[in-house]
């Protein structure tokens, strides 16, 4: 499982928006799988202590009832390679595998913040985007488009004064350009006023 998270991990380090969801699942899956398989590991390790000391609880026992110690010496090598290698590796790998956990858990959580934080990036561009529709949607509705206008506005802006005998000026393009002048005076005025 840990493996599988690693290999999930470096596919999100690609920034494909569409793997990064699934591979976010994929790797809580397999945190889940990891985690539960953990703590099954440690209580193997104890049930192997537990008959570990009941092995060597008894071997005197049955030493002394044979009276052939001689003979049984490799029962003495088992108990001695069981206490060496098998104990003293599964205690390590149970703690390789919670320190991996944490690892593991720590750039999950650096991942989701990223996530997060270009989510909430997103999200405020799109606020801004609405502010200045809206703050010019809103302003520009209230002005009418007939000549005494479309002239004031041409005067303020010192464009040609042919423009306003054009209907597509006045209908189109004045309105659109005012929407986006109004707006980026609103996002502005957003801007300063919520520092």
């Amino acid at each position: 499982y840990y493996k599988k998270v690693e290999i999930d991990k470096e596919k999100i380090k690609q920034n494909k928006p569409q793997i990064i969801e699934k591979k976010l699942k994929n790797i809580e899956h397999s945190l889940d799988q990891y985690t539960v398989y953990l703590p099954q590991l440690n209580f193997q390790k104890q049930i192997l202590d537990i008959n570990l000391i009941n092995y060597d609880t008894r071997l005197p026992i049955i030493k002394d009832k044979l009276k052939y110690s001689d003979n049984l010496d490799f029962f003495d090598k088992f108990s001695k390679l069981s206490h060496q290698k098998y104990i003293i590796q599964i205690s390590k790998d149970y703690e390789n595998m919670q320190l991996g956990l944490r690892i593991l858990e720590s750039n999950i959580n650096i991942i989701r913040s990223q996530l997060e934080s270009e989510k909430s990036r997103r999200d405020r561009n799109f606020q801004a985007l609405v502010t200045l529709v809206g703050t010019g949607t809103a302003i520009t509705s209230l002005m009418d488009y007939e000549k005494k206008t479309c002239q004031g506005i041409i005067d303020a802006f010192f464009l040609p004064q042919q423009w306003c005998q054009n209907t597509q000026i006045t209908v189109i393009i004045l309105p659109v350009g005012m929407i986006l002048v109004f707006g980026i005076f609103g996002l502005l005025f957003k801007k300063i006023f919520f520092r």
